[in-house]
């Protein structure tokens, strides 16, 4: 892997999963290394996560599973109530529009 995607791969990391990176190296099994949301907005966290998943050699359905996963748990709950079995840039778009009338109401 290049510096430079390594770098990459490395500031997307949540906190945790830079600490584990520290200590242990970065020789993980890749699916070990998740991104989480924490303080992301939807699309910023997705944002990190393209990046993320041109280093995995995952299909679509893993893609949106680990996706998911590293949501924030409201978000979670939300692509649940929206239903799992939407494509994954139809989730985002709603999460999205979930994320925007929040914001808005509060």
């Amino acid at each position: 892997m290049s510096e430079e995607l390594k770098k990459v791969f490395f500031d997307g990391l949540s906190l945790s999963n830079k600490k584990d990176a520290i200590r242990f190296g970065t020789e993980r099994p890749f699916d070990e290394l998740g991104l989480e949301q924490d303080d992301d907005s939807v699309e910023d966290f997705y944002k990190k996560y393209k990046e993320y998943i041109k280093l995995s050699r995952w299909d679509e359905g893993q893609n949106k599973n680990q996706f998911i996963r590293g949501l924030s748990s409201a978000n979670q709950f939300e692509v649940r109530l929206c239903r799992l079995n939407h494509p994954l840039d139809e989730l985002i778009d709603r999460l999205v529009k979930l994320e925007v009338l929040e914001s808005h109401t509060n």
